[in-house]
């Protein structure tokens, strides 16, 4: 069923695996609680899991739940890239690009 379903999603979480927190985090995500969502994510990061840098990456650079911040935006998308994350490679890609046009290089 699918209380069964979330009750397992939630014994992963317990058990700290960090997959499960990111999804746990989305899950709070799209129904708009964006504070929770950033707590699993934190939490997801902690341990390591990459997709949860670039989840959170997105909400510092969109100001959701969180004051916009383009340090810690650049931070997580950095954690992201280190850890192998295409799209974060691509972003920080064209942040560059548009840095070295701005400055006439």
């Amino acid at each position: 069923t699918q209380a069964e379903a979330e009750r397992n999603k939630m014994k992963r979480v317990e058990a700290n695996d960090p997959r499960a927190i990111d999804d746990a985090g989305m899950r709070r995500f799209v129904v708009g609680d964006y504070a929770r969502a950033i707590e699993y994510w934190e939490k997801a990061a902690g341990l390591g899991h990459v997709e949860s840098h670039f989840h959170l990456s997105g909400v510092y650079k969109e100001g959701r739940g969180v004051e916009t911040n383009m340090k810690k935006f650049t931070y997580h998308q950095e954690q992201a890239v280190i850890g192998g994350h295409v799209f974060a490679r691509h972003n920080l890609g064209l942040i560059e690009e548009r840095k070295e046009t701005s400055f006439g290089r």
